[in-house]
């Protein structure tokens, strides 16, 4: 979060704050430190915890897997048990050897990730003083808990523009669909930035 806020104090004037994930989470949280900084936010799925912790008995799982010296297992857990991934995608990542070594490679930065978010603790009220404009982002084929929060948000959050669910699309879609995505951050931009 300090870097955002960082790099908005050098800008000097009001931007649009882009997150995706646990981004959006970094962005609620700089919003809510110096919500004069920014102009609106563009928060795709971001895993906020309204009724229960992310990661739970899962996450102890995750660390107790890092800590025992395995990587792959604690992002299987991150992948299956936290974020939720559907089995077919899950069994396709992991009958990739190249692919899920990498994957592994990033478990312990992933479970670190989920140990910030869930620092955060439970419940959404503190968000309800972020007082600027703010576009809900989803995908239609995301996990069904992703949209959850994100309702959970829209019903907090003072000044929701709008909440767009990219129909053919999931978590990704940032990547899978960068130009739609673009195009939705670059309207609400119009929208809501001064004009010269």
């Amino acid at each position: 979060m300090n870097d955002v806020l960082a790099i908005a104090a050098r800008v000097g004037e009001p931007i649009v704050l882009v997150g995706h994930s646990s981004g959006a989470v970094v962005a609620l949280e700089a919003a809510l430190a110096a919500p004069t900084r920014f102009a609106g936010m563009v928060l795709y799925e971001p895993p906020v915890a309204p009724t229960a912790p992310l990661g739970g008995e899962a996450l102890v799982r995750a660390n107790a897997a890092l800590k025992d010296g395995d990587p792959g297992r604690a992002m299987e857990i991150h992948l299956r048990d936290i974020v939720q991934v559907s089995g077919p995608m899950f069994r396709i990542v992991r009958s990739i050897p190249p692919l899920w070594r990498r994957m592994s490679l990033y478990g312990p930065g992933q479970i670190a990730d989920d140990n910030a978010l869930e620092s955060l603790g439970v419940g959404l009220q503190r968000y309800g003083d972020v007082d600027i404009p703010v576009l809900l982002l989803g995908g239609g084929r995301s996990p069904k808990h992703l949209r959850v929060r994100l309702n959970a948000l829209a019903d907090v959050l003072p000044r929701i523009d709008s909440v767009v669910i990219l129909k053919w699309q999931g978590h990704t879609a940032n990547a899978r669909a960068p130009r739609k995505v673009a195009q939705i951050v670059a309207t609400f931009a119009d929208k809501v930035l001064p004009k010269p």
